[in-house]
């Protein structure tokens, strides 16, 4: 898939997965961790569906909807996605 947005997506995708792992492995999993997986993956689904759409119509509404989902980071969200970046280098 051609696109630079997805491919920024899909590296924070792999980012996530990759803390969400750690957590995981060492016993620092919470219902928080499991949130930031979920948000932090399909932000990537939805592009990629964008990028799949026939109509015009169509991949404005997805790309929204990943827009939303990035753009609606909660506090705590935002709070675990840098303590995650902290872990990780």
């Amino acid at each position: 898939m051609e696109s630079k947005v997805y491919d920024k997506a899909y590296k924070f995708a792999l980012r996530i997965v990759k803390g969400y792992k750690y957590l995981c492995e060492t016993k620092q999993e919470y219902v928080l961790s499991k949130q930031l997986l979920r948000s932090g993956t399909s932000i990537g689904a939805n592009i990629a569906e964008a990028n799949g759409a026939i109509y015009q119509a169509d991949f404005r509404a997805k790309m929204s909807i990943a827009y939303r989902k990035f753009g609606s980071k909660t506090p705590s969200f935002s709070i675990a996605e840098d303590g995650l970046t902290l872990l990780l280098t």
